[in-house]
């Protein structure tokens, strides 16, 4: 799973690869799940490993809106730091 934020559209790929390590993190910090990162082609990316056979489609569902929500929450944190040190694009 790779979630491109907005700030890294045509900017450094660090920028995005950090955001993906604090994504899963957040989600590890509330306790919703594990999530870990590989390397796919060079491209920093979250995965996902799936224990419980008796996952429902609606809690992976829920799982994914939260590492959106995670990420456009870094995001905008993000952004405001960008602005507020004069580096905003």
């Amino acid at each position: 799973m790779r979630r491109v934020p907005v700030s890294a559209r045509g900017s450094p790929a660090e920028r995005g690869r950090n955001q993906r390590e604090d994504s899963s993190e957040v989600i590890f910090d509330s306790g919703w799940a594990v999530i870990g990162r590989t390397q796919i082609r060079g491209e920093q990316c979250l995965k996902l490993t799936l224990l419980n056979p008796m996952l429902q489609e609606e809690k992976l569902k829920e799982l994914i809106e939260e590492i959106e929500r995670a990420g456009e929450a870094i995001e905008a944190e993000s952004s405001k730091l960008r602005a507020k040190a004069g580096t905003a694009e």
